[in-house]
């Protein structure tokens, strides 16, 4: 059954292995029809986001999260039900919901919203500042241009930013989080993580809520910020590399007896390094330095934090102390 409401209205489609583009006067092409029995309602309720949510700052002292807003209300609606789908928008702001399946979503140009839902996904947003989320599985969700927000959600994803200031997050699961070109924030979430800023000045989150108290992170994950000056935010056992740039290392997140934080490219000539600690645990907290490893230690009344390569010429008045 395949149904039409209004100019503008929501077009409804169940099939398997189907291509279905919509234009954005209402017409419609369909590749083979779809099921007698087909019917799958339409929603944009996956984004449950509160815009007013966010975690920590970026490296302007901007505060950034990885919330997605409630998109704009869509132009049009498709949703793909059961079979692997392909779903295109072609202009206007667009809402592609892939359900289950190995779904295709490709927003085309306007703002569009992409839900992959059940199943290993691709999700293209486009032109435009996207809202883009995988849903169940191991999808990969780009941003393409504009100015977008991505989430990979359940599975082992890929987040891709491409163009544009980008929000990007993994979520559970182990995740590669790319950035591309851009002012982007990358939030890594559950799992063993890869951040890659690009180029332009980023903040990266290993573990991806950004708001730096949700307790030590037992897996490692890699951040690293690429060209531009970045912030990344490490946690124990994670490692980061800065890349070109002044940059900053913030570490947090860190308990006695856990592995260390590896920094393996701090310049103290012009990266800028920040623990933050947890008063009721340091009243008076004192850093010192000391030897590992053909490395520099840095610790924290005894408890060593982080090992940096490169980190001979540090002093540690150059690194800030800031309670939680």
């Amino acid at each position: 059954m395949l149904g039409l409401v209004g100019l503008l209205g929501v077009l409804i489609a169940g099939m398997s292995m189907d291509s279905l583009s919509v234009e954005q006067d209402g017409g419609r092409e369909a590749e083979d029809s779809p099921p007698e029995d087909a019917d799958w309602a339409v929603s944009t309720a996956f984004m449950d986001a509160d815009p007013a949510d966010t975690g920590g700052t970026d490296p302007d002292g901007q505060p950034v999260s990885d919330d997605v807003p409630d998109p704009p209300e869509p132009d049009l609606s498709l949703s793909g039900g059961k079979g692997d789908d392909v779903l295109q928008g072609r202009g206007g702001a667009d809402a592609l919901i892939g359900a289950e399946g190995q779904d295709q979503l490709y927003g085309g140009e306007g703002q569009d919203v992409l839900a992959g839902g059940d199943g290993d996904d691709g999700l293209w947003g486009d032109a435009g500042g996207d809202a883009l989320t995988g849903d169940a599985g191991d999808d990969l969700v780009a941003g393409c241009e504009g100015d977008d927000s991505a989430r990979g959600d359940q599975g082992d994803d890929s987040v891709i930013g491409g163009t544009g200031d980008d929000s990007l997050a993994g979520q559970s699961g182990d995740d590669l989080v790319d950035g591309g070109t851009g002012h982007d924030a990358l939030f890594g979430g559950d799992g063993v993580d890869e951040l890659e800023g690009g180029a332009g000045n980023d903040t990266l989150w290993g573990d991806g809520d950004g708001d730096g108290d949700g307790g030590p992170d037992a897996e490692p994950d890699f951040l690293n910020g690429g060209r531009g000056d970045d912030a990344l935010h490490l946690g124990a056992g994670d490692y980061g590399n800065g890349g070109q740039g002044a940059d900053a290392f913030t570490l947090q997140d860190f308990a006695p007896g856990e592995p260390v934080v590896q920094i393996t490219d701090f310049d103290p000539a012009e990266d800028q390094l920040v623990v933050i600690y947890d008063a009721a645990l340091h009243p008076d907290p004192q850093l010192t330095l000391g030897l590992g490893g053909g490395a520099t230690l840095l610790m924290l009344d005894g408890v060593p934090l982080a090992s940096l390569t490169n980190g001979a010429a540090l002093d540690l008045a150059m690194v800030r102390l800031q309670a939680a």
